[in-house]
């Protein structure tokens, strides 16, 4: 192809792209639907890292903003580290989050005239395929539901594709090495289930062109192993602290997620088929639509007449697509025998992948036809796409962005915690921007241990329900738990009957609420006061000792949390605390705090942090173990005298 038509493409590409989704840049605040993740889930993250930039303390490592604390780099979902998500490092979050939204379709767009070229489509038939993907209602449906995380992952796995094709025709270290990037991103990105199913299709394309040449694997080995190291920082740590969350391997039934109905397949042609999305609050459609477009699967269709190898190909991956998130006895079968598949949930989110391969058909189509049939199917695929966008975004909430609620000033503040009595009067996604630190959360890799302590805090129960991505206080049996996490602050609904524990401070009336599926409403909320709120740091008189996490439940569910200290590991012998006696936080801030202490004799120092194998103590300057303590929290054996403890997080 000429230089010229080398670079024509992608500001072709640039100019659809400023054409057909302008909204996103104009109006910040159009991405914010009812449906959105973006408020409830990733608005906390990404104001946590450019709160933590704008403070010089980095990237986070720790983030305070929910459930009691826990890692954020490690979370696949923060994404910190991904290129498309730059502007999160410069732009306060709600500003941010549109424009990378187009940035990543744009980015979509260009992975598949990437490909397109790969598989040896000629300039217009390669924009077109480009512009299936960029106007692709599949993927608007992904930014409507705010995937923030997942979209990169959609992205950039066309790049994957034509890097692998790349190199199995051409086996050498520059084929190589832009293999290694493009699976290092795709690895960096957060959506591993994509990533999962790529590995198989890519398997696919590679062995359809024939016999591997037999020096292949050694460049294939080279670019798996260099693109794992390129993502090592990343994946490591989360490997490594993998069994510490409370979801692991999924049944069947929590694998489906209540999808797989065999009539998603109406979707194709009647995107209705399942419901309206923006009517349908009880459905999530963007992950059972197989809707990539009306021009894009007639040109797909058109590619099946007399089709050349890529056509087949690319047909049999998309079969393949369509029907793996359907119930059947082949998805029982690979549930139970394919390893790795029980990790993840809603198999249909394969529709994704699929949706490149529709775009890349859709390019295969153009090539029998004329070149003007190019561009009357660029402006079909556009228009749908326009049409989609107003469909989806037409009632969005900008607000839900950006909350000013009233009491944020009143129970704002680094030195306690907030309770939220139900899931809505005060929505996680909000903590971070109001400065407030949550006891509950919405997090699909949450700490089991947390969530034990969650547990008995909310019905002192032993046993633990299966993993939700939502921890909702939804009642108290265990005060001292809760006053053990330094709950300061309960914001409730007005009308709802306080506990005779809380004092009521003041109503605010007409306070904004996020309702998730549902979207903003305004209703009268109550901020209540705990009078027994416990330090964050505090020297324990009473402390017992057990064997493992188990016996620390057992014990936990019939001491009283205020008095007695349960441990695992060795613990100080119990006396009774002296005057004088005393802890107090010197320094804080998420990932590192620094305590003063002063103890009669030897003694427990427990600290309402919660437990983590990153995290690592000093006394006075030099090393010091932590015990897991009251099974969530932390705990440093400090000898008699004052001390100084410093505890700092890690992954």
């Amino acid at each position: 192809m000429p230089p010229m038509n080398r670079l024509l493409g992608p500001a072709l590409l640039v100019a659809l792209a400023l054409a057909g989704h302008s909204f996103l840049l104009l109006r910040p605040g159009s991405v914010a639907t009812p449906h959105s993740d973006l408020a409830p889930f990733h608005l906390v993250r990404k104001q946590a890292l450019y709160d933590s930039l704008r403070a010089g303390h980095g990237v986070p490592l720790w983030q305070e903003d929910q459930l009691s604390g826990g890692p954020s780099f490690t979370d696949p979902q923060a994404q910190f580290f991904m290129p498309l998500d730059a502007l999160f490092w410069v732009l306060p979050p709600a500003r941010a989050m549109a424009p990378t939204c187009w940035l990543i379709l744009l980015c979509a767009g260009l992975g598949i005239w990437v490909l397109a070229g790969e598989i040896g489509l000629s300039f217009w038939p390669r924009l077109g395929a480009a512009s299936a993907m960029l106007f692709s209602p599949k993927l608007l449906l992904a930014v409507y539901a705010g995937w923030l995380a997942y979209l990169p992952t959609m992205a950039l796995l066309p790049f994957f594709f034509a890097a692998i094709l790349r190199l199995s025709r051409e086996p050498r270290a520059r084929n190589a090495a832009w293999a290694a990037l493009a699976g290092g991103l795709c690895l960096s990105s957060g959506m591993a289930q994509l990533v999962y199913y790529a590995l198989f299709f890519a398997a696919a394309l590679v062995l359809a062109r024939g016999r591997p040449p037999a020096r292949l694997a050694g460049w294939l080995t080279a670019a798996a192993a260099l693109g794992f190291g390129l993502a090592a920082f990343q994946l490591v740590p989360f490997l490594a602290e993998h069994r510490l969350f409370h979801r692991q391997e999924l049944a069947y039934a929590e694998f489906l997620g209540g999808h797989g109905s065999a009539r998603a397949l109406l979707t194709l042609i009647w995107p209705d088929a399942l419901g309206a999305q923006p009517r349908t609050r009880a459905l999530e459609l963007w992950e059972d639509s197989a809707h990539f477009g009306y021009a894009a699967l007639a040109l797909a269709a058109l590619s099946l007449w007399r089709p050349r190898q890529p056509a087949r190909l690319f047909a049999g991956c998309l079969l393949v697509a369509l029907l793996f998130g359907l119930d059947s006895p082949v998805l029982r079968a690979a549930h139970a025998w394919l390893p790795g598949v029980s990790l993840f949930r809603v198999p249909s989110r394969i529709l994704f992948v699929g949706g490149i391969f529709c775009a890349c058909l859709a390019g295969l189509g153009l090539e029998k036809l004329p070149r003007w049939c190019a561009v009357a199917a660029i402006a079909l695929m556009a228009g749908q796409g326009a049409f989609e966008s107003h469909r989806l975004f037409a009632h969005s909430q900008p607000e839900a962005l950006e909350p000013h609620p009233d009491y944020a000033q009143l129970i704002s503040g680094a030195d306690h915690r907030v309770a939220s009595a139900g899931r809505n009067a005060l929505i996680v996604g909000w903590a971070a921007s109001l400065r407030v630190r949550l006891i509950s959360g919405y997090e699909p890799l949450s700490l089991r241990h947390y969530q034990r302590y969650f547990e008995l805090l909310r019905r002192n129960s032993a046993a633990l329900g299966p993993p939700n991505v939502w921890t909702d206080l939804d009642g108290i049996a265990r005060w001292d738990l809760l006053d053990q996490l330094g709950v300061r602050w309960v914001v409730a609904e007005a009308q709802a009957r306080p506990p005779a524990h809380l004092e009521l401070v003041r109503t605010f009336p007409a306070q904004p609420e996020l309702f998730f599926y549902s979207g903003v409403f305004h209703r009268d909320l109550a901020v209540y006061r705990n009078p027994a709120e416990l330090p964050p740091a505090r020297l324990m008189g009473e402390v017992t000792a057990v064997a493992d996490e188990d016996a620390a439940v057992a014990a936990l569910r019939r001491l009283d949390a205020r008095r007695t200290a349960v441990v695992e590991g060795q613990a100080p012998a119990d006396a009774p605390l002296e005057q004088g006696e005393t802890a107090s936080v010197e320094s804080f801030r998420p990932g590192a705090l620094a305590i003063v202490a002063r103890a009669a004799r030897e003694r427990l120092l427990l600290v309402s942090e919660v437990w983590h194998p990153g995290w690592s103590a000093t006394l006075d300057g030099q090393p010091a173990s932590i015990l897991k303590a009251d099974v969530a929290l932390m705990g440093v054996v400090v000898p008699a005298g004052e001390h100084r403890v410093s505890l700092r997080f890690r992954p």
